[in-house]
């Protein structure tokens, strides 16, 4: 009798608890992916220069030094929005795949309690010799 409270004890924690705690988890794995891959911050500095390097003008106004100065700040922006373009599409992929796998367990946590009495019913099945 024992154990069929501890047995219906174990399937309210496995269906309540214990599946809570799974989305509670998963939940925080994919906003540590959001934050890993720095995209709250990406996004708002995609066209900023890689690595805030540049040049600056100097103080008098000479047309060779403007175009110079706007040809390197531009490549660096150009560099700089493929760099993080880059750093947020493999977050997003990332954050997808973490998702498809976090379903795909969780549809499996559903349904593993009756696989496994299923599996055991057909191992007993075999070794008594019914079939």
């Amino acid at each position: 009798m024992a154990i069929l409270i501890l047995s219906w004890q174990f399937v309210i924690w496995y269906y309540t608890a214990a599946l809570f705690n799974f989305v509670t988890i998963s939940r925080d794995f994919v906003w540590f992916l959001y934050h890993f891959f720095s995209i709250p911050i990406l996004i708002p500095t995609l066209f900023s220069k890689w690595k805030r390097i540049g040049d600056v003008r100097t103080r008098k106004f000479d047309i060779k030094d403007f175009f110079s100065v706007f040809i390197v700040n531009s490549i660096m922006r150009v560099i700089g929005f493929f760099i993080r373009s880059f750093v947020i599409i493999v977050g997003l992929i990332s954050i997808i795949v973490a998702i498809m796998i976090e379903i795909t367990l969780f549809v499996a946590w559903l349904f593993l309690p009756v696989i496994i009495v299923a599996l055991f019913a057909m191992g007993m099945k075999l070794m008594v010799g019914l079939d």
